[in-house]
């Protein structure tokens, strides 16, 4: 994640902190493939706390403008989501619940798809109705194909959905 953010601030970074960057990035990756191969894995601590990276991984990516990534980064928190047992196991981690659908709404309005997780946490604050209609818009940037202006929810929306 620091890569990324490096990368997003400094991007004429030194070459050997971009590799230093890409080889921490192929170390994570290869620590998240090896707990997708497990057999029988079930929610613990060490999952939330890679779930919340990787989704606050997304939202640096999309404010980057590297959607291809924050939407393969949005899969394997889905995947890792999914083999912990879904909603029921995740439902009583508020901060978590709240920084997957913060990122799948951003990955989702960038690419005009709609949300791959439910909401969740849906008796706090509500979101406004019209920042989740937006998911169903055309692409919002530039990079994605017949996309007209860039744009990501706005920072109060953030807030809502997050309870801060």
């Amino acid at each position: 994640m620091a890569a990324a953010l490096w990368r997003a601030d400094c991007p004429s970074l030194e070459q050997s902190i971009q590799v230093e960057g890409l080889r921490q990035k192929g170390e994570a990756i290869r620590e998240i493939g090896s707990r997708l191969a497990q057999d029988h894995s079930v929610y613990d601590h060490e999952m939330a706390f890679l779930m919340s990276t990787m989704a606050t991984l997304v939202l640096v990516e999309v404010c980057d403008g590297g959607f291809n990534a924050a939407e393969m980064h949005l899969k394997g928190v889905y995947n890792l989501f999914r083999l912990g047992g879904g909603y029921h196991s995740f439902k009583d981690q508020f901060i978590l619940c709240k920084s997957i659908n913060l990122a799948d709404i951003q990955v989702s309005t960038a690419l005009g798809q709609g949300l791959v997780f439910p909401l969740m946490q849906t008796d706090q604050p509500q979101l406004l109705s019209t920042t989740l209609e937006h998911t169903f818009d055309p692409p919002l940037h530039d990079s994605v194909a017949n996309a007209t202006k860039s744009s990501t929810i706005s920072v109060n929306d953030q807030r809502t959905l997050l309870n801060i």
